[in-house]
């Protein structure tokens, strides 16, 4: 029996973060976006995946630990869709869904701690994409049904979700960068691994000690109160989530700024003590007042 291909009625870009996707919808209604992007979108560069019949899976989901998470409902969503284009080519893309099922199986092995540490960025990914499109996705239910459709500019949507993913994306955002890990690990004298995230816990101890002990106290008091520890002694958050955009991350990323070069002036661990101490005179000082008005606060109540 002769496959039937549909043609593209309408064709454009779909801009999510800094990725341009090419999206399609066919006669028959079918949301299509092209193979290539569905890499982009996750920041991969496009190459093998595993073929079942007419299911093509993109590679960065075929491993062990998350093929797991394909049951069979899952590898339809994965089904190839050969179309003809408006040059009249029959080329293949996926289903608009694609995109929310990949984000479901990082998200899902995420909570079930069955993610390896390469893959976190992709779950970090995963769960931006998922909070911007639900929001986007109720304004457009709700402007269905109340035809306000009809009546939008085109690209209002589009504005929404971009500026959805720039609230999200700055939140996931690494604020430390590696050189803050590499002089960490010079001055304790341990072993660095430029491609590994792993960190000795005492990592979490120097960076509470060095950076966020001398923020003020409310704030700390407010972040641990937002960020506590989970049964595992872990945090699911990173502390400079909590922090303002406007005067809290500007004000983190000036003192890592200024902590670096003190790490970098430093031979050792102890040497780097003494010069913390001498750069950081005025906020220790500060600090230290702010912690007293705060226990004689305490004490009168």
């Amino acid at each position: 029996m002769k496959k039937i291909h549909f043609k593209v009625t309408h064709s454009g870009k779909l801009i999510i973060g800094d990725t341009s996707i090419s999206c399609a919808v066919l006669e028959n209604g079918q949301r299509i976006i092209t193979q290539s992007s569905i890499y982009k979108t996750f920041g991969k560069q496009r190459r093998g995946s595993q073929r079942d019949e007419n299911t093509v899976i993109p590679y960065f989901i075929t491993s062990k630990n998350l093929i797991a998470f394909l049951d069979k409902d899952l590898r339809k969503v994965f089904e190839e869709v050969e179309y003809i284009s408006k040059n009249g080519r029959v080329v293949k893309g996926y289903k608009a869904e694609t995109i929310p099922a990949i984000c479901d199986i990082f998200i899902e092995a995420h909570s079930r701690k069955a993610l390896m540490t390469v893959q976190e960025p992709l779950y970090e990914q995963s769960l931006i994409l998922m909070r911007a499109l639900a929001k986007v996705g109720i304004t457009a239910l709700i402007d269905e049904a109340t035809g306000y459709q009809n009546d939008r500019q085109a690209q209002e949507l589009q504005n929404l979700l971009a500026k959805f993913i720039g609230e999200d994306l700055l939140k996931w955002q690494k604020r430390f960068p590696k050189q803050y890990y590499k002089e960490m690990f010079r001055l304790h004298n341990w072993e660095y691994d430029e491609n590994s995230n792993k960190r000795p816990g005492y990592a979490g101890s120097f960076t509470m000690k060095y950076v966020y002990d001398l923020f003020p106290e409310s704030v700390i008091e407010y972040i641990k109160r937002e960020n506590p520890k989970s049964i595992s002694n872990n945090r699911l958050y990173r502390h400079h989530q909590f922090l303002s955009v406007d005067i809290g991350v500007p004000e983190l990323d000036r003192h890592i700024s200024k902590l670096l070069g003190v790490m970098a002036l430093s031979d050792n661990i102890s040497d780097f003590e003494k010069n913390f101490k001498k750069a950081f005179a005025i906020e220790l000082e500060r600090k230290k007042k702010d912690t007293e008005f705060k226990k004689k606060q305490n004490e009168s109540l």
